[in-house]
């Protein structure tokens, strides 16, 4: 209590301790300030001197309680306590504020790239089966000409005549790229053909072709046989 922002005294008889130095002086729980001498007045039933309230109050001191002291202060000093009070919690309430909008500009973000994650997903499964059916046709085509070129070996060494109707039909060539799409898988079908493409690979290599050989033995003529009894003159 270094500065009294006003004069203390009994608000019961107005008496003050820098007249009265040995009256200790006592301030009450209504906030009244009351000296020991009005304060044995109404001892006997324990009230307040002036208002009459039940009395419950504490010696005015300077080792009296900091609840109590700061009623004594420059209210001064309380308010710029409070300014800096409120400035703090204002700060605070703003940079809480400021962590809440970022908080939400990474969640935005976050579902736009889930989105975009959704979308390649969708894309990258939609490939796949393309990649799939492709595989199916390509493994199909290459058992075609397995089963020709397995058929042809057998006719060359059993010597015997090759024929295609023996065998399924030709499946579609399978376009190059996947991503072509049906026109251009068309147009390759038209423009590439698998049996032209195995004789001039033969014929690089210098050898006949199973197709080129069993084609001659089909146009072959054949020799009809001699009855020799024909021959008889």
């Amino acid at each position: 209590m270094d500065t009294q922002m006003f004069r203390v005294h009994c608000n019961k008889c107005y008496k003050r301790p820098d007249a009265e130095s040995t009256v200790p002086f006592y301030l009450s729980r209504c906030h009244h300030i009351q000296c020991s001498s009005c304060l044995h007045e109404t001892a006997p039933d324990k009230r307040c001197a002036v208002c009459e309230l039940p009395f419950l109050g504490c010696l005015i001191t300077q080792n009296m309680p900091t609840n109590v002291a700061n009623y004594f202060e420059n209210p001064r000093r309380f308010f710029n306590l409070y300014r800096d009070v409120c400035k703090f919690q204002a700060d605070q309430r703003a940079s809480d504020n400021r962590g809440f909008l970022l908080t939400l500009k990474k969640f935005e973000e976050m579902q736009r790239q889930h989105a975009a994650y959704l979308k390649m997903d969708t894309q990258f499964r939609d490939q796949l089966m393309l990649e799939k059916d492709r595989v199916d046709k390509i493994n199909h085509y290459i058992a075609y000409y397995e089963q020709v070129t397995a058929d042809l070996d057998r006719s060359i060494a059993e010597d015997s005549l090759f024929s295609f109707d023996d065998l399924e039909d030709r499946p579609i060539t399978p376009p190059n790229d996947s991503s072509s799409d049906s026109t251009e898988s068309e147009n390759t079908q038209d423009t590439f053909d698998l049996d032209t493409e195995m004789k001039l690979a033969y014929k690089k290599s210098g050898r006949e072709s199973p197709l080129e050989f069993s084609q001659k033995r089909i146009m072959r003529p054949r020799i009809p046989s001699i009855d020799h009894d024909d021959l008889n003159f």
